[in-house]
C-alpha cells in the first residue's frame, strides 16, 4: 500500500484526544455517563481529518501509545468501514456518503518524523465541500467514535465489533441545511 491508497475496511482507525479539554468530550447522560468524543477533538486540515491505522502500527511493532502527544491523552476509534458508512441528509432529502479513508504515511514528507507517522491516515471529503459542510461531517464522524484502550489485549477482535458487514447501519445525522451554502 502507498500514500493515497484506500485503507482496508476492517482496519481500526485511531484518533487521539485530550480528556482535559471540554471541547474534546462530553458525558452521555443517556448511557450512564459514558464519555463521548466531541467534534472539537477533530480538526480538518488541508486534506482531511488525521487518524492512525492500528494495523500499520502493528506491522511496524508500534504500540498505540505512540499516537499520543501527551501521556494523559486518550484514544477513540472506528473501523474504515464505519467511517465510510457515515451518511448525511442533504437539503433535498438525499442521503449521501462522502467520507473516504486513505493512507497518508509521513504527511510532512520526512521519514525522520515521529514513529507514528508511518501509520498516518486521512479521512477525506471531496474538495468542493464547503467549510460549513465540513463542520457537519465532523460532527457526524465524532458520533461514531468510541473510547479505545491503549492496550490491544483489552480490545475486542474486529469480528466481535458489531459483526462487521459490507452494509452496516449508517449513522444518520439530521441536517438542517441553509439555502445558502447547502
Amino acid at each position: 500500500m502507498a500514500k493515497g491508497d484506500s485503507v482496508d475496511k476492517q482496519h481500526l482507525l485511531l484518533r487521539r484526544y485530550n480528556p482535559d479539554d471540554q471541547q474534546h468530550f462530553w458525558f452521555d447522560q443517556g448511557t450512564s455517563g459514558v464519555m463521548r468524543v466531541k467534534s472539537g477533538a477533530l480538526s480538518y486540515g488541508d486534506d482531511g481529518f488525521s487518524f492512525y491505522d492500528d494495523a500499520v502500527l502493528i506491522e511496524n511493532d508500534l504500540q498505540r501509545k505512540v499516537v499520543l502527544e501527551i501521556d494523559t491523552w486518550r484514544i477513540v476509534s472506528a473501523t474504515a468501514l464505519e467511517v465510510r458508512a457515515v451518511e448525511r441528509e442533504t437539503a433535498e432529502g438525499e442521503k449521501v456518503k462522502l467520507l473516504g479513508v486513505i493512507e497518508d504515511a509521513y504527511p510532512d514528507g520526512t521519514e525522520d518524523a515521529p514513529d507514528r507517522d508511518v501509520a498516518h491516515t486521512l479521512v477525506t471529503l471531496p474538495a468542493d465541500v464547503s467549510k460549513k459542510q465540513i463542520s457537519r461531517w465532523r460532527t457526524a464522524l465524532a458520533r461514531i467514535l468510541r473510547e479505545t484502550p491503549l492496550s490491544r489485549d483489552s480490545t475486542p477482535e474486529l469480528s466481535e465489533i458489531d459483526a462487521v458487514e459490507d452494509t452496516p447501519e449508517s449513522v444518520e445525522v439530521e441536517a438542517v441545511e441553509d439555502a445558502v451554502g447547502a
